[in-house]
């Protein structure tokens, strides 16, 4: 249940799509026009691979998954 709560949503221009496809790390990455959006545990070693490719924190969006946003998608998907 605690693993839930850490949870980190991010959108990054989609400039670093193959980057962050490769980083072990990273879960459920869409292509949503011009940027890629995804989910990780390990945001630390996320934005260290990020940074170094050259990515600047003014072009990252990071939001905190909470458990409840995590059951109101699984909700959401289950009814579609």
């Amino acid at each position: 249940m605690r693993r839930q709560e850490a949870v980190k949503e991010v959108m990054v221009p989609l400039d670093y799509e193959s980057l962050v496809r490769a980083l072990p790390s990273v879960e459920k990455i869409v292509r949503q026009g011009d940027v890629i959006r995804f989910e990780t545990h390990e945001i630390e070693g996320v934005w260290t691979a990020l940074s170094t490719a050259g990515c600047r924190i003014a072009d990252m969006e990071l939001q905190n998954k909470k458990l409840l946003n995590t059951l109101f998608d699984h909700t959401k998907e289950a009814a579609l």
